[in-house]
């Protein structure tokens, strides 16, 4: 007869294309894997695997069989959420999320879903957008939140009117069996030492920061072929993927750093607050040493909430879509957007007040970092997470 451990172990090899990989992706040992699938063919009675080459692949049999494996699997999760542990005390909700969504949103949309649901476990993992959707694909995660360029947020209509939307309805993922509900629009930003001459800009382009040394991420080669067309090879000065060691390293005087909205949140409360750093900011307690400036010709990227169909019977995971969502409007608010839509907003002479944050010349007019997802809906655009949009 078959097992649960079987099957999940099928599906990992049909993902990861190798016992290696699957061992690595299940957190156990590559023989233990060898061992399971074994198994599996003794008990099917048919070859799922053959090698080829230096690797491997899997049969005709195999790959149908992981078909309905990933099938039966999706239906367990569904059906343990549903009855077993979510919807009793004592349940767990499991969350993978960007830093910046995390730090803006899920930390107080989590406070926030606690007063509704006090005995449901959160746990909240930090991780690049690519992963946290495998995750959620995987069934590792309940619910995701990613960025996207704005070329890969996809705003339709039709389909059931959802409560969680308020009506409006959710949107397919590409395909993928998961809904989006997107949550905010982030705005580029350039990260720049307080003293630093060109905080008098309320924006910059690239070619104006020619001359500039740069901290940036490991995964450079798009703002790389940027700098080239702007005519020039940027000078780095550190690399890190640690956003609060590159900013730290701004503040420090080490160079400049590229950000977007919810990443400059440390770095310029005044711009995105989350409640924690508006009240610093309120109270004078904002990093004086950094200082944010629009980006401009540089994608925006779309914040969105992602998770199964199946996680909608859930009541407390609806719960916390719920007050993420709710974070995200009141964080719109916060951050000064116009009713309208995306526009200026005159900053004040201190980030006590609000404003701009230190050496903001009084009166200077600052874009948002952040705007609501129907900027991204004016501007349009195609595509799928599954591609290359996700940050």
């Amino acid at each position: 007869m078959l097992d649960v451990q079987q099957l999940t172990v099928l599906v990992s090899v049909a993902r990861a294309g190798s016992y290696t990989a699957a061992a690595r992706s299940l957190g156990c040992t590559q023989p233990a894997v060898s061992y399971r699938m074994r198994s599996l063919e003794r008990a099917v009675g048919l070859p799922l695997v053959v090698k080829e080459g230096r690797g491997m692949r899997l049969t005709s049999a195999g790959r149908q069989l992981a078909e309905r494996a990933e099938k039966v699997l999706a239906a367990l999760r569904s059906m343990e959420g549903e009855f077993g542990g979510t919807r009793k005390s004592g349940g767990r909700i499991r969350t993978a999320s960007v830093r910046g969504a995390c730090l803006s949103l899920l930390a107080a949309a989590v406070a926030r879903f606690r007063t509704a649901e006090p005995e449901v476990e959160v746990t909240l993992g930090q991780l690049p957008s690519a992963d946290a959707y495998r995750l959620l694909c995987e069934g590792r995660a309940d619910l995701a939140l990613v960025s996207e360029s704005t070329g890969g947020c996809r705003h339709r209509t039709g389909g059931t009117p959802s409560p969680l939307l308020d009506g409006r309805a959710p949107e397919d993922v590409g395909g993928a069996g998961l809904l989006r509900f997107p949550l905010l629009t982030e705005r580029p930003c350039v990260l720049l030492p307080s003293a630093h001459p060109l905080t008098a800009r309320s924006s910059l382009s690239l070619a104006e920061l020619s001359e500039q040394h740069w901290i940036l991420r490991t995964g450079r080669s798009r703002f790389l072929d940027a700098c080239a067309d702007a005519g020039f090879e940027p000078r780095v000065a550190a690399t890190t993927d640690e956003q609060a060691v590159a900013h730290e390293l701004v503040a420090e005087g080490a160079g400049i750093a590229l950000a977007h909205g919810l990443d400059a949140v440390p770095c310029a409360p005044q711009a995105v607050s989350s409640r924690a750093n508006c009240r610093a900011a309120e109270a004078g307690r904002g990093d004086s040493r950094v200082t944010a400036r629009r980006l401009e010709h540089w994608p925006d990227r779309c914040v969105s909430l992602l998770l199964t169909p199946d996680s909608t019977a859930v009541p407390p995971v609806t719960a916390l879509v719920a007050a993420v969502r709710t974070e995200a409007t009141e964080l719109l608010a916060r951050a000064g957007e116009p009713e309208g839509g995306p526009g200026d907003r005159t900053a004040s002479a201190g980030p006590a007040a609000g404003g701009a944050g230190a050496g903001a010349p009084a009166g200077l007019r600052l874009p948002p970092l952040v705007v609501p997802p129907a900027a991204v809906r004016r501007r349009g655009g195609e595509g799928t997470p599954r591609g290359a949009a996700l940050a």
